[in-house]
Order: C-alpha cells, then structure tokens, then sequence
C-alpha cells in the first residue's frame, strides 16, 4: 500500500564544497530581504515581523551551478514514480528560479502548502504568458551546521537534512510543511517549484 510518505524524495546531490561558496557567495552579496506571504483572496503580500525568515532571488551566476543539478533532480523524480515513457516527458517543463532561504535564531518557516498561484498568473517577469500552478516542490539543503529548523510534514513526519541534500515533494494541500525555529547558528537552503 502507498503512502503520501513515498513522494517524499530526499537525495544528496549538491557537492558539499558547490554548498560552502555558495553560501560565501550568498553572505558577499548580502541583498536579503524579509520573507512575505500572500494572500490571494484580498490580493496582497505581507510579512509578520517576528521570526520571519530572509530570502534572496538567484544570480545568474549560481544559476549555472545549481539549474542543471535542479533540472536533473525533477527528471529522476518523475522517472522514479511514472517511468520515462513518452507521457512522462513533458511533465516538468519549467521550474521557477531559485530563491534562497536564510533562517538565523529564531526564525522559521509557518506551516504551509504550495498550492502558489501568483508566481504562475501568467504576468510574472519570469514566466509570461505561463499560468497553471506548480506540480512539485523542491528544496535544496547548504549547510547542517545549526540546531532547530526541522523540517516538518503534517505535524508528524519529521525530517533531518544533510548538506548537499536536495528534497522533492507534491505541491498539493496533503504536503502541509514548516521549518520550525532555528535555535543555533544559521539555516541555508534554496526553493524552487516546477510546472
């Protein structure tokens, strides 16, 4: 019998020293900005100002690195669970650019599913004219030296990451997810969503 766990892929994919000079590169370039929510009944974007997580959208030059390793990581999931048969080729054409995540004490990431609608609307700067939703989830790991910040699916499937880790997951309403509080050093980690 299947479980909604059996999706849930993890993978060491990401060199661990590709994962200490991109997070130099990361803490060089320094253009964090605060994490925010949106809400698409009433159409808006906020944040809560406590323990609220940093991001960073990709540079075209750690997108060279990590895109081929990402593109290659959606290939091997789809294959893994629909064989690569010609109805599975075309399942992942896309997959949005990368957004880095830094998680320092205190902050975490509230409990959500990825059932994102506006970076699929058809008017992102990145995707126009594509509309749709994302399909799978993709979460890459840069470090494991910190405390806290589990990583937690529908309060009772909990898991530990290694450096180098890259995990993959449905983007539907049954993978409700959270990074709880950080509660020592610092979190790096990367999302991106493929449609």
């Amino acid at each position: 019998m299947t479980s909604i766990t059996d999706y849930i892929v993890v993978k060491n994919i990401i060199p661990k020293e590709v994962c200490k000079n991109i997070i130099s590169n990361l803490e060089e370039n320094k253009p964090w900005e605060k994490h925010n929510w949106y809400d698409s009944v009433n159409d808006l974007r906020y944040t809560k100002n406590t323990m609220e997580l940093d991001v960073m959208t990709i540079t075209d030059e750690l997108s060279k690195v990590l895109n081929p390793m990402i593109n290659n990581a959606y290939k091997d999931y789809v294959n893994q669970f629909n064989g690569s048969g010609e109805n599975t080729k075309n399942f992942i054409n896309y997959f949005t650019p990368i957004r880095f995540n830094r998680y320092e004490v205190g902050t975490k990431m509230r409990k959500h599913f990825d059932f994102i609608q506006s970076i699929f609307d058809g008017q992102s700067r990145f995707f126009t004219p594509y509309k749709g939703v994302p399909i799978l989830s993709l979460v890459g790991i840069l470090n494991d030296d910190y405390e806290g910040g589990d990583f937690v699916f529908n309060d009772n499937h909990t898991l530990k990451f290694n450096a180098g880790d890259i995990l993959i997951f449905p983007s539907t309403f049954m993978y409700a997810h959270e990074v709880k509080a950080i509660t020592k050093g610092t979190r790096y980690s990367f999302v991106s969503w493929g449609f």
